[in-house]
């Protein structure tokens, strides 16, 4: 068995009964065919981009499931058949399902920092971060890699005077031949 995902829009103009009706029946038709409903979605009703059968808004829906491909055709004609149906899409889910099993909620949060209230307290924080430390007197044998270091390494920065200027192409219009 394969695992895929179908999402769907239904008409948001019936009511909520009618709704979680088509959405349980599209379930149900994964289950009776030797499916296996691995994640149910309802997203709610969403803005459409464009106005799909004079409608401006609808209700999605998204089931990932585990079934064999014969169930494909069956889904597909199950939503041209029934009307509430505006749009519907079935694709093979190629993520990992182990990013299903975890919570949305567990994923680390970027923490904000704010600004304290008072302008004063910010030189004081600062302070008392960096500890002084006392420095102890360098050795040869720290000196020695520092020089290695600093005579392997490449030149980087190099001045305009070590760099030849461009020559600039003549031109028969140009000063220097008239």
């Amino acid at each position: 068995m394969r695992l895929y995902e179908t999402t769907f829009i239904v008409n948001p103009q019936s009511d909520d009964a009618a709704i979680d009706r088509q959405v349980s029946a599209v379930s149900e038709l994964i289950k009776n065919n030797e499916g296996e409903i691995v994640k149910e979605d309802r997203i709610g009703t969403r803005r459409l981009a464009y106005s799909l059968a004079g409608l401006t808004q609808g209700f999605y829906a998204s089931v990932i499931f585990k079934a064999p491909t014969s169930v494909l055709p069956i889904l597909e004609r199950h939503y041209k058949l029934e009307e509430p149906y505006i749009r519907y899409l079935t694709i093979k889910y190629e993520r990992d399902l182990k990013e299903l099993e975890e919570p949305k909620d567990t994923a680390p949060v970027a923490e904000v920092k704010k600004p304290s209230d008072k302008p004063a307290d910010k030189p004081a924080e600062k302070t008392a971060e960096k500890p002084a430390a006392p420095e102890a007197p360098e050795t040869e044998a720290k000196k020695e890699p520092e020089a290695a270091a600093e005579e392997t390494a490449p030149k980087t920065a190099e001045t305009p005077a070590e760099k030849p200027a461009p020559e600039e192409p003549k031109t028969p219009g140009s000063e220097e031949e008239l």
